[in-house]
């Protein structure tokens, strides 16, 4: 029931609700963990007060229709299998906006994909895994609701790691067939059109800026990294925007029959990427994700040199043989990386061309 309740934080719906822990923090919420009187756990999910907003009526609004707009979105869609689902919403009684959401603790898929070795050479777990969420981008699509911040840290799996849910509807739209209106969601996994606010040659489709943040998931699942960090400031995706299938395949450590639809997904003009129905298809069919043996042998000493340090991240072997490798790249006890920027100006110095795609490599591999 909407507003049904105002109970404080600490003692959630007059009683029925505990505080174990905070098991979360982004810009917009904390995640909390809790438990009822049968021993029930959830997640409670606490907005940010938009306290910026000068005028207490105008902030009450606009905080309320942020919360109904999250709450109309996540209600359409959250019944599918591969979605968190929202259990209530409520503030409390200092005011605090809430959502009840279900409890999936067993780690977000960015957890698997750094701190495990789920995905390591892994074509099938990386199939499956990927069309669950695709299977929960579907079902938004279906539904005009674009989610609007997909990445690794917003796909949340059950305690074994099974199954996988897509989290956090506080970026969702349901406008569809709209002009861009700025940048929304997290820079890495933004599209063009919004990080640059260009505006597209039709009238644009936002769900297409959810096809774009997946093609840069599905390379994170794989390689470890990301073709850039932001579209806006790096040379890289100038370069791609150019060169299109051919950065991709001398840049990232991924079989060549992958490289046309990691094109389609990330492709520049948004209506030219495909459908996540389409794409489900694609990803169904396509042979494998990781270079066999062949396709490394023939592969750049940049992929090459970028999957050969993920598996020293993942403290793995590699059982193609090893290319001569210039840097040195580190990994502390935590598993950061860390070079020298010197070591790589040097190296730039003294290899032109290839120095260059090397300490390319290595500023996606700290992203690690």
């Amino acid at each position: 029931m909407l507003f049904s309740t105002r109970p404080t934080l600490k003692h959630i719906r007059d009683g029925r609700f505990r505080i174990v822990k905070r098991i979360g923090k982004g810009a917009f919420s904390t995640v909390y963990k809790v438990v009822d009187k049968e021993g029930n756990k959830y997640a409670l999910k606490v907005l940010k007060s938009l306290s910026h907003i000068g005028s207490p009526l105008a902030r009450e609004m606009l905080e309320r229709n942020e919360m109904e707009l999250e709450y109309q979105a996540q209600t359409l869609v959250h019944r599918h299998g591969n979605i968190v689902t929202l259990q209530d919403m409520f503030f409390s009684d200092n005011n605090l906006r809430c959502f009840l959401l279900d409890l999936h603790d067993g780690g977000s898929l960015d957890h698997y994909i750094t701190k495990t070795t789920r995905f390591w050479r892994n074509d099938e777990e990386i199939r499956r895994v990927f069309l669950q969420i695709l299977g929960a981008v579907e079902r938004c699509s279906e539904m005009g609701v674009t989610h609007g911040d997909i990445k690794p840290h917003n796909i949340l799996s059950d305690k074994v790691g099974e199954n996988f849910f897509l989290s956090d509807f506080g970026l969702s739209t349901m406008i569809l067939n709209c002009n861009v209106t700025g940048a929304i969601g997290t820079r890495m996994y933004m599209a063009p059109e919004l990080a640059l606010g260009e505006q597209p040659d039709v009238p644009y489709d936002p769900r297409k800026g959810d096809v774009w943040s997946l093609g840069i998931v599905l390379c994170q699942m794989i390689t470890g990294c990301a073709p850039w960090s932001d579209v806006a400031l790096d040379a890289e995706y100038v370069e791609y925007s150019e060169r299109g299938a051919k950065f991709l395949a001398e840049t990232m450590a991924v079989s060549p029959v992958l490289v046309p639809i990691l094109v389609e997904m990330l492709a520049p003009k948004p209506q030219n990427r495909p459908t996540v129905t389409e794409l489900k298809a694609m990803i169904e069919n396509v042979p494998r994700f990781h270079m066999n043996a062949e396709e490394f042998a023939n592969a750049s000493k940049e992929a090459r040199w970028q999957l050969r340090h993920f598996a020293r991240h993942l403290r793995v072997s590699l059982d193609f043989p090893i290319p001569e490798i210039v840097p040195a790249l580190l990994y502390s006890s935590d598993g950061s990386a860390s070079l020298g920027m010197s070591t790589v100006a040097s190296q730039e110095s003294t290899q032109g061309e290839k120095g260059a795609g090397l300490a390319r490599a290595l500023r996606k591999i700290i992203l690690i």
